[in-house]
Parts: structure tokens; sequence; C-alpha cells
């Protein structure tokens, strides 16, 4: 018994220096705040390369922010109407569907307003700046590889 006291007492000890020296708040894991917070550093990560690729003037400037404010926008709305999906679990079927059809056309219509307001942006770019725009957006020549080929859950085929 005295042995188990001793075991008890190092681990305890050794808890609370490892606990110590943690962040606040480093334990509580949520995989999906963590892939938002990732998805949100990504985005501006991929506009902060595009805005330097782009070497825009500063006429351009105003346009380049209201295009980039949309596309933060819209990433932001999508995240907001995603459908919960426990909650979608414990619907019957077609009502679980028509909720998944009204988020597909919620995100259609995002995808439009980002559309709209890619094709004003574009339009203020020389070709060379269009060129390198094509080349480093999503399915472009030098976007990464998975937007060129799809993803490594959903590979494009052949």
């Amino acid at each position: 018994m005295k042995s188990f006291g001793k075991f008890l007492l190092i681990g305890l000890a050794l808890l609370a220096s490892v606990t110590a020296g943690a962040e606040p708040g480093s334990f509580d894991h949520n995989p999906t705040a963590s892939r938002a917070r990732h998805g949100e550093r990504l985005l501006e990560e991929r506009l902060t390369a595009l805005h330097q690729a782009l070497k825009l003037t500063t006429a351009q400037e105003a346009d380049w922010n209201a295009w980039a404010a949309k596309v933060r926008e819209t990433k932001r709305m999508k995240k907001e109407a995603r459908p919960d999906r426990e909650t979608l679990k414990t619907l019957p079927a077609p009502e679980r569907l028509d909720r998944m059809l009204a988020f597909a056309k919620e995100k259609q219509a995002y995808l439009e307003e980002v559309l709209a307001a890619t094709k004003t942006f574009y339009a203020t770019l020389t070709p060379e700046q269009r060129k390198t725009f094509d080349d480093l957006t999503p399915f472009g020549e030098r976007a990464p590889a998975w937007m060129r080929h799809g993803s490594p859950r959903h590979p494009s085929t052949p």
C-alpha cells in the first residue's frame, strides 16, 4: 500500500507540472473550431500571396479590397448557414434532404455573389495580372495541386 501512495504522489506531481506549463484552454480540443481557424488562416494566406503576386497599382487597391472583403464575407456566411449535423441526423429523410437542398441553393447564391465581385475586380486587371489571377485561383495552372486535381478525399479522374 505504501508503494501505491508513492506512485500516486509522483503521478500527481508530474501531472501538476505538465498542466502548469500548458496554455489556458489547450486541453479543450474542439476539432470543428480548430478546422475553422485553420480554414480562416489558409484563406488569409492565399489572399496575401495572390495580392503580392498581382502587384496591384494604388488605383486597383480599392477594387482588391472590395473583392477580398466579398470573398471573406461569403466564406463567413457559408459557414454560418451550414446545417448542424446533429440536428440533421434527427430529422426524417425527406426533411433532411430539404435542408440539404436549401443549403446547396444558399451556397450557389454565395458563389454567384463572388462571381459578380470577381468579374468587377477582374475587369480592372491588366492582361499580365489576369494571367497571374487565373493561375493562382482555384483550378489555375499554378494553384496548389489539390485545387487543380481534386482533394485527397475526392481525387479527380484522369
